[in-house]
C-alpha cells in the first residue's frame, strides 16, 4: 500500500522502504513476480532515466552514492545492481568490491555504467568483481538485453545447482547429508 505523505511502500515480503517506483503513469507498488534492480547513480536525472527504462520489467530501488548503494543492497538484496563509478562518499568500484567480498551479497551481479571508457578503468572494475561494464552514453535496449541475459544466466545456474542437490547417486560412497541438502535447497529456492 502506498502512503502519499511519506512516499512509502509496503511489500509483504520486504520491510517498508522509502524507495518507490515511478513511471509516467505515477507510483507503482512493488511486484513480487518481478526481479529487483538497484540503480546507484549520483546524477538524479540519469538515475530517473535508468529507472524509467527498467520500471516495466523490474522493481527498481535507487541510491545516489556508493555508500547509500551498499546500504540499499544489504537491505533489499536486489537481483542485480547497476552503478556509476564516480560518486561521492564511496565510488562504484569501492561499493562493488564490498558487495563482492560480502558473503551475503557476493552473488549479486553488478554492471558498471560510466563515462570512463579507457581500458584500465574497465579492467579495474572487472577485477573488482563487476560482471559487465557499459559506457555512457549507452543504448537503453542494449542495457536491457545485458541485464536480462545476466539474470537469465543467474537463474540457470541456480536451477542447475538445485537439480544437482535433488539428484542422488545411489552408487556413490559419499552420501549427501539430507538435513544439509534440505537447508541448501530451501536457501536456493528462497533466493
Amino acid at each position: 500500500e502506498y502512503n502519499s505523505t511519506s512516499r512509502e511502500y509496503y511489500h509483504p515480503n520486504r520491510e517498508k522502504t522509502q524507495e518507490y517506483s515511478v513511471a509516467q503513469t505515477g507510483y507503482k507498488k512493488l511486484d513480487s513476480n518481478k526481479k529487483s534492480i538497484l540503480v546507484v547513480e549520483d546524477n538524479q536525472e540519469l538515475n530517473e532515466f535508468i529507472k524509467s527504462i527498467l520500471i516495466n520489467d523490474f522493481n527498481v530501488f535507487c541510491a545516489y552514492n556508493g555508500k547509500e548503494g551498499l546500504e540499499q543492497a544489504l537491505k533489499h538484496m536486489p537481483d542485480l545492481i547497476i552503478s556509476d563509478i564516480m560518486m561521492p562518499y564511496m565510488s562504484g568500484n569501492e561499493m562493488c568490491k564490498k558487495i563482492k567480498s560480502n558473503q551475503l551479497t557476493c552473488h549479486i551481479p553488478v554492471i558498471i555504467l560510466t563515462v570512463k571508457s579507457n581500458e584500465s578503468s574497465q579492467l579495474e572494475s572487472l577485477l573488482l568483481g563487476a560482471d559487465d561494464y557499459v559506457f555512457k552514453p549507452f543504448n537503453s535496449q542494449l542495457l536491457l538485453i545485458k541485464i536480462k541475459n545476466i539474470l537469465s544466466l543467474k537463474d540457470q545456474l541456480k536451477n542447475n545447482f538445485i537439480k544437482s542437490l535433488l539428484l542422488t547417486d545411489d552408487h556413490s560412497e559419499e552420501k549427501t547429508d539430507p538435513i544439509l541438502a534440505g537447508k541448501m535447497r530451501q536457501i536456493c529456492i528462497d533466493s
